[in-house]
């Protein structure tokens, strides 16, 4: 298992959802949990307060969905909010093709100032949306999606992704790697064998290297109390990957 020496890189910025097009598109998480203690939208606002959907109708944002599809998304979008009711209403590829207009990555040359906010309620919202996007691998995102709407504590839920991170390492997607993302870069790396091949064991190693902890009686029992909800939690996503893998056989 590969261990990256950077633990904090999904939680080093805290903004707003939106990001400028030239930026990388994959948006940090903590963006995500920050949005939801962001001043929410009045009771009772006018019409002229919702802006997203005509933000989107102006680029043409909706010419990539379905009939059925856009209609779902112009209504969970209509008041510019975005609840954990109506993400868990939607299949995991919608969840996916939502996410392009919470980071209106369909714009190009836009300022920021422009762009409109999209108020987000749960912090599970962008764990949610995190999931669908953090590895190569549809399977593994598609466990850890139904993993992380278990995990109701937001440390918790913040602790799993940065270890998750720290043991995917060059296989988190939605970290900006420069040494595996600049093709130059990569052709002078001495890095090898650094693609997961076998989510099943690497779920079977992470949960090994935490049982391994535990044991440990030289660790604390504060760091083990960290390591017993870790290893409870990759216990839920090995499930769920199981099920997901047994489907398709």
């Amino acid at each position: 298992m590969e261990i990256s020496t950077t633990t904090n890189d999904i939680y080093s910025s805290i903004s707003t959802l939106q990001t400028s097009s030239n930026q990388n598109n994959s948006n940090t998480f903590d963006t995500y949990l920050n949005n939801q203690t962001q001043e929410t939208l009045l009771n009772t606002p006018t019409k002229e307060t919702f802006k997203v959907v005509a933000f989107i109708d102006k680029y043409n944002g909706f010419s990539s969905l379905s009939s059925i599809d856009e209609k779902i998304f112009r209504d969970i979008l209509s008041d510019d909010k975005l609840t954990l009711e109506e993400i868990k209403s939607l299949s995991y590829e919608q969840v996916k093709k939502i996410d392009n207009f919470l980071v209106f990555g369909f714009t190009s040359g836009i300022s920021p100032d422009e762009i409109p906010l999209v108020k987000s309620t749960d912090f599970k919202i962008g764990a949610m949306v995190h999931a669908t996007k953090m590895t190569n691998n549809e399977d593994f995102n598609k466990a850890l999606f139904e993993t992380v709407q278990t995990i109701d504590d937001q440390m918790e839920c913040m602790n799993f992704f940065d270890k998750l991170s720290d043991n995917l390492g060059w296989n988190d997607k939605t970290r900006l790697i420069p040494e595996r993302d600049d093709p130059e870069l990569r052709k002078n790396s001495t890095k090898q064998n650094w693609e997961i091949l076998d989510y099943k064991k690497f779920i079977e190693a992470s949960m090994y290297e935490l049982n391994e902890l535990l044991k440990n009686q030289v660790i604390p029992n504060e760091d083990k109390m960290k390591y017993q909800e870790l290893l409870n939690i990759f216990t839920v996503l090995q499930k769920n990957h199981n099920e997901i893998i047994t489907k398709q056989k």
